[in-house]
């Protein structure tokens, strides 16, 4: 990967879906109404013997907390993730374990749930079972107690970010000059909910992956580009798949093969054998506006909720996210994006593609935080399809081959670093590779321009082409020295 930024305020969740065989399936409506409950015997002496028993946990979590150098209880609640059993079974097999055999209560628990750490009533008087993280270590950054060597804080402060593998589909011949048109909103009439989801939906197709040696698939969805079986959907969706299968609005299979794959954008194109297929329309993105109404059409949760549609508005745009080492533009929007929805279209009001769905954010623990969903702008589909279908690969993207993070305060002041970016990688093949630089080395300047952020080198770099030279200069141990480095193409290392 080329430039990233480290981002310590959000996560990004590609909307994609994994089934296991064991995935869970919705019930069928009953046919009569169902019987009350049975009710649950009451555990009066019980719920007494409980309050004793987890005031005494709660004086030794307290210990163990101090004792373990966790400043306080709000720091601990923040370091820790719940899982709540809702088992009837389970919970009476706790609830007598409790009552029956106090002594045994940590081992019964660690027996049931390794590394188990404190068990809590919720309000409703079941169980929440609480699992601590790591604790945090002496050389953590955040803990007031930096490493001696710089490069020990920075393995640390920057940590290594999950990318978009390619795929190991079978390859499809690529078709040479093939255009994405993309249409105005007064090319069309403005649509209806009802009458965008009856013209648009034919165009939407499952994409599901299969890998050799794993039980289970991806899935995902997709849009058709041309009437001969031309199909775009995320990367992600893709990653390391070995078997991929489209599924078409009538229910039909086809196995497809490989166009091409974009890691930098989220977009593969993928070729099935049909023919007179209905395809999408694709608008202008440039056109959006804040408050502008968009629909979603995709297959959330697989095939049993496929062609599902969801509506809201658009939140932002050129909204940059961080995902996978590559900081993307994105179109925001509150209409419900799940997982099984990536690859799938963002319209407008018009029945035209304005993005292609692709994340949606969560927080730190993976929780996902509803109405904040991205797309990518079919501005970018459009570039970026063009080249997948005309050359297999994007030419012409510019590197430089450093992936850097900003040089935080702290450690200007602990390690007497100067201002600039720390290089975490030196990507193979690249100019800045043959040149000598090396993880580690601090970037202060390129062409006499102080550069701060990954954004300083994004706007530098895009103002040059691929074969012209950057002056880099480089910090190193002490010292500071400068390096002309070639503009490289992309589409040749990745």
């Amino acid at each position: 990967m080329d430039e990233n930024r480290n981002s310590w305020y959000d996560q990004s969740t590609p909307s994609d879906w994994y089934a296991s065989p064991e995935a869970p399936k919705a019930a069928a409506a009953p046919a009569a109404p169902a019987s009350p409950k049975k009710p649950r015997r009451k555990r009066t002496g019980l719920k007494i013997t409980m309050i004793i028993v987890l005031v005494i946990m709660l004086i030794a979590g307290t210990a163990f907390i101090f004792a373990d150098g966790i400043e306080n209880l709000e720091d601990f609640v923040l370091s820790i993730q719940g899982i709540y059993v809702e088992d009837d079974v389970l919970e009476d097999k706790i609830e007598d374990e409790i009552e029956n055999n106090l002594e045994n209560l940590p081992n019964f628990f660690n027996g049931l749930i390794p590394g188990f750490g404190n068990i809590i009533p919720d309000i409703e008087g079941d169980f929440e079972i609480i699992i601590p993280e790591n604790d945090a270590t002496p050389d953590d950054p955040d803990d007031g107690d930096l490493p001696k060597d710089f490069r020990d804080f920075f393995d640390k402060y920057y940590t290594a970010e999950d990318t978009i593998e390619a795929s190991n589909l079978p390859r499809a011949e690529t078709k040479g000059n093939f255009e994405l048109e993309l249409y105005f909103k007064r090319d069309s009439e403005k649509l209806a909910l009802d009458e965008l989801y009856e013209r648009c939906a034919p165009s939407i197709v499952g994409v599901m992956a299969e890998y050799e040696g794993k039980m289970g698939y991806g899935w995902g969805s997709g849009i058709i580009l041309s009437a001969d079986g031309y199909i775009v959907t995320n990367a992600h969706v893709i990653s390391e798949a070995d078997k991929c299968t489209v599924i078409l609005w009538n229910g039909k299979e086809c196995p497809a093969l490989l166009v091409g794959e974009d890691s930098q954008t989220d977009l593969a194109v993928l070729k099935i054998d049909a023919k007179g297929l209905i395809p999408a329309k694709f608008g202008n993105s440039d056109e959006l506006r804040v408050g502008e109404e968009v629909a979603a059409i995709g297959n959330p949760l697989g095939s049993e909720f496929s062609h599902t549609l969801t509506n809201g508005i658009i939140s932002a745009i050129d909204r940059h996210v961080d995902y996978s080492g590559t900081n993307m533009p994105l179109i925001q929007t509150n209409a419900a994006i799940n997982e099984g929805n990536s690859g799938g279209p963002l319209f407008n009001m018009y029945g035209q593609v304005i993005g292609v769905t692709n994340m949606k954010m969560s927080n730190e623990y993976g929780v996902t935080i509803e109405g904040i969903g991205f797309a990518i702008p079919s501005t970018t589909v459009k570039k970026v399809c063009d080249q997948l279908i005309a050359n297999g690969k994007v030419v012409g993207r510019p590197g430089i081959g450093i992936t850097c993070g900003s040089v935080p305060p702290e450690a200007m002041e602990e390690y007497g670093l100067p201002e600039g970016l720390y290089i975490t990688e030196v990507s193979e093949g690249s100019d800045a590779k043959a040149k000598g630089i090396l993880p580690g080395d601090v970037l202060t300047h390129i062409n006499g321009i102080k550069v701060l952020t990954t954004d300083d080198v994004l706007v530098i770099r895009d103002e040059h082409q691929v074969g012209d030279f950057l002056r880099f200069t480089i910090y190193r141990d002490g010292k500071t020295f400068e390096v002309d480095v070639e503009i490289y193409d992309l589409g040749n290392i990745y």
